[in-house]
C-alpha cells in the first residue's frame, strides 16, 4: 500500500470569494468536495498539506504575468490580510503543514517535497484551484519527482469549463490519475492509486 497525502492548493479568500482580486469562477462550488476529501484524510490519519499563495505587500515576489493585476487590486494573498486566509471550513488543524508558495506549482521554490519525504508520502491527491494553473503545474512537478499523482476532478475548477476538461484530459494522458472525490474517498487508504499502477503494469507487460 502506498502512503497518500492530500495537498490542498490556493483555497484562500483572495482566489475563491466572489469579487476577490484573483477570483476563480466556480471556486465556491468545489469547497464541499475539498472538505469531503479533507475530512476523509483526517479520519484515516493521513497527511494533509495546505499550499497557500503568499506575497509581499509590494508585489516584488509575484509572477511577472500577474504583477499588474496585483498592483491594480491593491494587493492580494498578503499575510495578515483576510484575503490570505483559507476559505471557511478548510482551515488547517494542528499537525497539518502549511506551505507558502509564490508560483503556480506548489513544489517550485517551496519545501513541499521535503514535507512529503519526511512523512514517507508516495502518492499525492491534488485539490483546489485552479485546474489549468496551480493544479496542473503541481501535478506535473509531482510526477517528475516520481510521486504517484491523483487529481480530484470535481474538487478543482477553472474559470473556463472547457479548459478544465481539456486540462484533465491532458493530465490523464500524461499518466496522472483523474478521479472523482467519491472514488478517492472510497479508495482510501488501501485502494488508492491501483488503477494507475494497473495501467503501468499493463504497459510493462506489452513491452518486448
Amino acid at each position: 500500500m502506498v502512503k497518500p497525502a492530500l495537498v490542498i492548493i490556493d483555497m484562500q479568500n483572495d482566489s475563491c470569494l466572489p469579487g476577490a482580486p484573483f477570483e476563480v469562477r466556480g471556486a465556491l462550488g468545489v469547497i464541499p468536495n475539498v472538505k469531503k476529501l479533507l475530512d476523509a484524510f483526517r479520519k484515516h490519519g493521513l497527511p494533509v498539506v495546505h499550499a497557500a499563495r503568499e506575497y509581499k505587500a509590494d508585489g516584488t515576489d509575484i509572477e511577472i504575468t500577474r504583477r499588474d493585476r496585483f498592483l491594480r487590486s491593491g494587493g492580494a494573498f498578503v499575510p495578515g490580510t483576510p484575503g490570505h486566509a483559507p476559505v471557511e471550513g478548510l482551515e488547517p488543524v494542528s499537525g497539518e503543514a502549511v506551505v507558502p508558495k509564490q508560483r503556480w506549482s506548489a513544489f517550485q521554490k517551496t519545501d513541499l517535497e521535503a514535507v512529503l519525504l519526511a512523512q514517507e508520502v508516495e502518492l499525492v491527491v491534488l485539490a483546489g484551484v485552479e485546474t489549468l494553473g496551480s493544479i496542473r503545474c503541481s501535478a506535473f512537478d509531482a510526477l517528475a519527482l516520481d510521486l504517484e499523482v491523483v487529481v480530484a476532478s470535481d474538487a478543482t475548477v477553472a474559470g473556463d469549463a472547457e479548459a478544465h476538461k481539456a486540462n484533465l484530459r491532458d493530465m490523464e494522458t500524461a499518466g496522472i490519475e483523474v478521479s472523482s472525490t467519491d472514488h478517492i474517498v472510497w479508495a482510501l487508504p488501501r485502494r488508492l492509486g491501483r488503477r494507475l499502477r494497473a495501467r503501468r503494469d499493463e504497459a510493462k507487460a506489452r513491452q518486448p
